[in-house]
This record gives C-alpha cells, structure tokens and sequence, in this order.
C-alpha cells in the first residue's frame, strides 16, 4: 500500500504529464493558427498554414525533450 507522501508525487507526476500534454497541442495550434491568418492575409493558401504547424511541432517537440531531461543534465 502506498504512503500519503507517494500518492501526492503520483498526483504531481501525472498533472506535469498533463500539462506537458496540453502545452504541446497549444503550441501547435496557436502557430496553424498564425499560419493561416497569414494565409488569407498574403493568399499563399495552404503554405504558411504547413509551415506554421511544422514549426509548431518542431518547438513542441524540443519543449517536451527538454523538460523531460533529467535535472542536472548539461546541454551540449
């Protein structure tokens, strides 16, 4: 059976996923979205849109790996 102390470190474990998670899908949709406001605003249908959301991903995903360092893990 588990401690209190080791139910509140799952409980914090699983909101940090979880607000990884959410942060992840806001940057990639806030930079579609950018895309395609600049879109309609050029007329370059539908190329700043995939560029918007591959730049989106590309920063998600650096985010993630970087948080998901270990702590005390220098960068090379």
């Amino acid at each position: 059976m588990k401690s209190d102390h080791e139910r509140q470190e799952d409980g914090r474990s699983a909101l940090a996923l979880a607000g990884m998670g959410l942060e992840l899908a806001i940057i990639v949709i806030l930079a579609s979205a950018g895309g395609h406001w600049l879109d309609r605003l050029w007329g370059t249908k539908p190329w700043l849109l995939i560029l918007g959301a591959a730049l989106g991903m590309t920063v998600a995903m650096a985010n993630l790996i970087r948080k998901a360092r270990p702590k005390g893990k220098e960068e090379v």
